[in-house]
């Protein structure tokens, strides 16, 4: 991990990039997720639904310029949904001097994929797609990100006898073999331990990985509860 006085330079960085992307200040998690991208440490992240996750592998390339990093990778976002992908692409089109694209398939693949700092595609193109397979091992790769990397286990995964709902979720842990030198950053707004066990082998995350977990306010979710319950037995 970085030391103190790169942390200090990764903070200033920080303040001068985030002015684009319209943000104040990043929260304790979202730098802790960023400086492990800097890093090239694996990490993984859950965090409630709206916390921000995606901001931090979103700022990472113009904060390494920033800080005038010489191997600056490019990254690659692994996402089960569509609509997501194609909204932060159209958002990341407003920040200066970032190239974001998603990839629907390997006709969508085109000669200047050097020049695009940050690649969205499905589990079905990235490990399903042989074209965009062998595109992938000449690409220098930072890190991979895993969105929602809880479908590995809840979709990915055969279930009773019945087939997998989208089956190319379980080979998503085929990324490394094919981006070696790659980081990982898993992130998910919901996680069991039994899946976070399934999801940590199926992407050779070690034991000692950086997990950065933010609790649920028990006291509030009592609270709520104990509201409708009242409000039904009226």
């Amino acid at each position: 991990m970085a030391t103190s006085s790169d942390s200090s330079e990764i903070n200033e960085a920080i303040i001068k990039i985030l002015p684009q992307f319209g943000v104040k200040e990043l929260k304790a998690e979202q730098m802790k997720i960023l400086k492990c991208m800097i890093s090239r440490d694996d990490c993984l992240a859950v965090l409630p639904t709206g916390f921000g996750k995606s901001l931090p592998f979103q700022m990472c390339i113009p904060v390494q310029r920033e800080l005038h990093i010489n191997d600056i990778g490019k990254i690659i976002v692994c996402c089960p949904l569509v609509s997501i992908m194609k909204d932060q692409v159209e958002r990341l089109q407003k920040i200066p001097n970032l190239k974001a694209v998603y990839i629907g398939s390997s006709s969508d693949i085109s000669e200047d994929m050097k020049d695009v700092n940050i690649i969205y595609a499905s589990p079905e193109t990235l490990v399903g797609d042989p074209i965009c397979r062998e595109v992938l091992k000449t690409l220098h790769v930072s890190t991979i990100v895993i969105d929602e990397f809880h479908t590995i286990a809840t979709w990915g995964e055969d279930i009773d006898g019945k087939p997998a709902f989208r089956k190319w979720f379980q080979h998503i842990g085929e990324i490394r073999s094919i981006c070696p030198t790659a980081s990982v950053l898993a992130l998910s707004a919901t996680c069991t331990l039994k899946i976070r066990k399934r999801v940590m082998n199926a992407l050779n995350l070690s034991p000692d990985v950086t997990d950065i977990t933010m609790s649920p306010n028990k006291e509030k979710t009592l609270r709520l509860w104990s509201i409708k319950l009242t409000l039904n037995w009226r």
